[in-house]
């Protein structure tokens, strides 16, 4: 009974948390020269934010993800907590069928996701959550996936998971959540892509994110703001974020904002970036 209770306060104390975490991105959102620093992306993320719910971590190590489909799950887990993702809660997310569909034809797509779901079913393909090491570990925007043929992947269902002992106080960075908020609606727009293009878009995908957590920093200091930030994000994380978009718009020599081409990866090299894997590998490599 005991030991009840005090998961029953966890459980609360995370998805108060998660209230909060959601309460201040919206706040930030709202700021005009926020706003106007992310133009369309403003909405984005406001309508994503209206999806976000809390999900917990069960006894046996599945998130609980009792929500429809088409909310974006969010968990907060310590340094070292296991967690995985259950296979029936895998499948895409309503939007992520709708973008499918925009590309390749509903037809086509309501037979990809009977496919996934059958594929999930059949094998029972749990996908773990990785596991946060230290502090400086602050999320990480997840999905399982399926692989129906060579050189093609099939992304599920996204969720954000957030470092709850990298918090500081009690807040949780709002900054670095909708970072990783971009990267799920990067999911839902493009759930089925190339092996081949995988790296080259997971670096695409981190130059648009941290173009996002810039805009937002950017615009708190117009507003005379910025010294909040410093109430949720460590001063580290804010300053790599400037400097990764510093570093995007000084070695861009493509009209396509976020193109991820051999000048932009060298200077992130360069600058001892490793926003990707891949990148890290070179970074330890040209060490």
């Amino acid at each position: 009974m005991y030991i009840d209770s005090i998961n029953t306060n966890i459980m609360s104390k995370n998805e108060q948390a998660t209230n909060v975490l959601i309460d201040k991105s919206l706040g930030i959102l709202q700021i005009p020269e926020v706003s106007h620093r992310l133009g369309d992306y403003n909405d984005q993320l406001t309508r994503a934010l209206n999806r976000v719910t809390h999900s917990n971590v069960n006894t046996d190590g599945f998130l609980e993800l009792r929500a429809e489909a088409d909310t974006i799950p969010v968990v907060i887990r310590s340094i070292g907590e296991y967690a995985v993702l259950h296979a029936r809660d895998s499948a895409m997310n309503p939007h992520q069928i709708g973008s499918l569909s925009t590309q390749i034809g509903f037809e086509k797509a309501t037979v990809a996701d009977r496919k996934f779901r059958s594929y999930l079913s059949s094998t029972a393909a749990h996908k773990a959550l990785p596991v946060f090491e230290d502090r400086k570990d602050m999320a990480v925007k997840g999905s399982n996936w399926w692989l129906p043929e060579p050189r093609t992947i099939v992304k599920g269902r996204p969720y954000v998971s957030m470092n709850g002992d990298a918090a500081i106080g009690a807040s949780l960075s709002p900054v670095v959540f909708l970072h990783e908020l971009m990267h799920v609606l990067q999911t839902e727009a493009n759930p089925v892509g190339s092996t081949d293009e995988l790296a080259r878009n997971k670096v695409r995908g981190e130059l648009e994110a941290y173009h996002i957590a810039a805009q937002i920093i950017l615009g708190m200091e117009e507003a005379d703001r910025h010294h909040e930030l410093l109430e949720h994000t460590p001063r580290d994380e804010l300053d790599r974020a400037l400097d990764i978009e510093l570093v995007r718009i000084n070695s861009q020599d493509s009209s396509d904002h976020f193109e991820p081409n051999d000048k932009v990866v060298s200077a992130l090299v360069r600058k001892q970036h490793a926003i990707t894997s891949e990148i890290s590998d070179i970074i330890r490599k040209v060490a």
